[in-house]
């Protein structure tokens, strides 16, 4: 039951959680210096976005993997690998905003 999966859906799944930590992480810096709760209210922000964008490369990875058929196939190798960066980089945008709410951003 193999369904023709789209490269772009591909490139998103696999991608989409890394560029989005990358994102967080180095705007994170920037906003880190503007001040203390302007920074951590901004902070919190972009990391609930770049989560909520990982989430979405994992269930677009998930659904190219089921529509691939097999992880034998190029295009179900690529969804597994998306499924499991995906799964690597959410968990540790959820550790950046468990973070900036928790750790005082002033000290």
């Amino acid at each position: 039951m193999s369904e023709a999966v789209s490269l772009r859906s591909l490139w998103f799944g696999l991608a989409g959680a890394p560029i989005a930590w990358s994102v967080q992480e180095l705007a994170g810096y920037a906003l880190a210096a503007q001040g203390c709760e302007a920074g951590r209210t901004a902070s919190v922000a972009l990391g609930v976005a770049a989560t909520l964008v990982g989430v979405g490369a994992g269930v677009t990875a998930s659904r190219a993997w089921r529509a691939s058929g097999s992880v034998r196939a190029p295009a179900g190798f690529m969804a597994l690998g998306g499924i499991l960066t995906s799964v690597l980089f959410v968990l540790l945008l959820v550790m950046n905003v468990a973070l900036a709410t928790v750790v005082p951003s002033c000290v």
